[in-house]
């Protein structure tokens, strides 16, 4: 079981980054093997020719602008926020918007 510990805040709080927008990002992200340890030349071949890193990322959309999508994967009934992430529109490669459960 998960518990999910935020702290409190009046209802009367707003807050500046509100969103009832969920969405699924798919996008392309960097990989770097570093904690693999030494690699050999089988090695270099068999990364490189692994090009597609896909990931998918759930959150509510809590700011976008022209170059960044930055959502919040944890949200609280009070409007707090965890798990943030900012992901640059270049490396995206879908987006769908998905149902708000709190409503």
């Amino acid at each position: 079981m998960r518990i999910l510990l935020t702290p409190k805040y009046s209802n009367k709080t707003s807050m500046k980054y509100k969103t009832n927008k969920a969405e699924a990002i798919i996008w392309r992200d960097a990989f770097n093997p570093a904690t693999n340890g030494w690699m050999d030349e089988s090695g270099i071949d068999n990364f490189i020719a692994d090009t597609d890193f896909m990931v998918c990322n759930l959150g509510w959309v809590i700011h976008e602008n022209k170059e960044m999508i930055t959502i919040a994967s944890m949200i609280s009934k009070q409007d707090a926020v965890s798990h943030i992430q900012r992901i640059p529109k270049g490396c995206i490669i879908s987006r769908r918007v998905i149902p708000n459960p709190f409503k």
